[in-house]
């Protein structure tokens, strides 16, 4: 007797092998034997009929072409699939797959002589509902407990939640592009005329803390922390360092926590109005700048016969980090009388 491998058999009867084996494992096909992992089949088997038409329907030849796509389909849900597979179809690496089971989103069989994952109709149906929340923001986690819901209006309060969440994210984000503008204005505007002198008009900067030097480290958690938002802002944008001096050169130096809003509250002020305003770039070691900084902007008076209020005010307006050293933008502003 000549035999067939599953896969001649389902080349020949118009099926899957996959079908072939569940056909053979039910003993639905007479004489087929299994040789290690492989089903041999009879060339001369009949092919099973399928039973999921009973023999007295009268619609069966009306529906004929249904029934045929119906049988393809069943076919195709009864076959299994390797990892590889599923990589390849669905867009998955290896370390999620391990990660959605370590998790326990999926329970996937094993093949017994390989142990290689084996993946079925349910495990792919699975994986893209897991896709589905995960494409509308849900972590494995939280895919993990919606999975564990059984009542309608726990879905529906899971959803609200996660649109709150990723609403807040959107505002936060709105809000660091916005600075993210501001900043890169910034850099196009003045990274080519460092060191030029122009007069502007400084608005109010409400000043919120006094610290003794921006190196006070341990001032930081009581005046700093507590007052800005660390979520969305950084420590260098809401500090300025103010430098009092006269004709002798420098007095005395501090720094400041400065609103940004420009409150109208009562208390302490930068001093506001028209002002020598310039840009300088450097790095934090370069123990000079004032100095060089200060006889450039007596000069520039000097020649515009104009006069300074006697307070220099220091703002961290752009940094380039560096292994070595920091570089910094920054934007100086010197109150004229």
């Amino acid at each position: 007797m000549e035999f067939l491998t599953a896969t001649e058999i389902a080349s020949i009867w118009g099926i899957t092998p996959r079908m072939i084996t569940n056909y053979c494992e039910n003993g639905r096909i007479k004489g087929a034997v299994k040789k290690g992992r492989f089903w041999l089949i009879p060339s001369t088997a009949e092919k099973p009929k399928d039973k999921r038409y009973s023999k007295g329907n009268a619609n069966i030849e009306k529906k004929h072409k249904f029934e045929k796509y119906d049988e393809q389909v069943k076919n195709y849900m009864s076959e299994s699939y390797s990892s590889s597979d599923v990589y390849k179809n669905l867009g998955l690496t290896r370390d999620t797959i391990r990660y959605y089971e370590k998790i326990g989103l999926l329970k996937l069989k094993r093949d017994e002589e390989s142990f290689y994952r084996i993946f079925d109709y349910e495990d792919i149906a699975q994986l893209m509902a897991i896709d589905f929340f995960k494409k509308r923001g849900f972590t494995a986690i939280e895919i993990g407990v919606i999975m564990k819901l059984t009542k309608i209006d726990e879905y529906s309060l899971a959803l609200d939640r996660k649109t709150e969440e990723i609403s807040a994210e959107i505002k936060k984000l709105q809000y660091m592009l916005t600075k993210l503008k501001k900043t890169k204005e910034f850099y196009n505007v003045f990274s080519n005329h460092i060191n030029e002198f122009i007069v502007e008009y400084l608005p109010r900067y409400f000043v919120k803390e006094t610290l003794f030097a921006f190196a006070n480290f341990g001032e930081y958690e009581e005046k700093i922390l507590k007052s800005i938002d660390l979520e969305g802002d950084d420590i260098y944008s809401n500090l300025i360092r103010t430098v009092t001096f006269d004709e002798n050169g420098f007095i005395a130096s501090k720094m400041f926590l400065i609103d940004k809003e420009q409150s109208d509250i009562d208390g302490v002020y930068l001093e506001s109005g028209k002002c020598l305003h310039t840009v300088l770039y450097t790095d934090d070691h370069d123990e000079l700048i004032m100095i060089k900084l200060l006889d450039a902007c007596k000069k520039w008076a000097k020649e515009n016969d104009a006069e300074f209020r006697g307070v220099l005010y220091i703002f961290i307006k752009f940094v380039v980090p560096n292994a070595k050293s920091s570089m910094f933008y920054y934007d100086v502003w010197l109150p004229l009388r």
